[in-house]
């Protein structure tokens, strides 16, 4: 995800982006949403969500590879 300004830099884990993007929804939820400001929150919204799918895809990648080897390793102790 390419950084923008320093309030949109990439998230440190999935738990920060989760965490930002919380707050996000907190602020759109408010009855007292500046309009100026929708869009960028709107934007802001996105990379996060695009942020946590690839993090939440590269784990269950990963996760799926020990399986698999463990699947083969006790496979071949058969």
């Amino acid at each position: 995800m390419r950084q923008t300004t320093s309030s949109q830099k990439t998230p440190d884990s999935y738990a920060a982006g989760l965490a930002e993007l919380e707050e996000i929804l907190d602020y759109l939820r408010g009855s007292e949403v500046d309009l100026e400001t929708l869009a960028e929150k709107v934007e802001r919204a996105g990379q996060l969500i695009r942020f946590c799918r690839q993090r939440l895809d590269d784990i269950s990648f990963k996760v799926n590879d020990v399986l698999d080897s463990v699947k083969a390793t006790l496979d071949g102790d058969r």
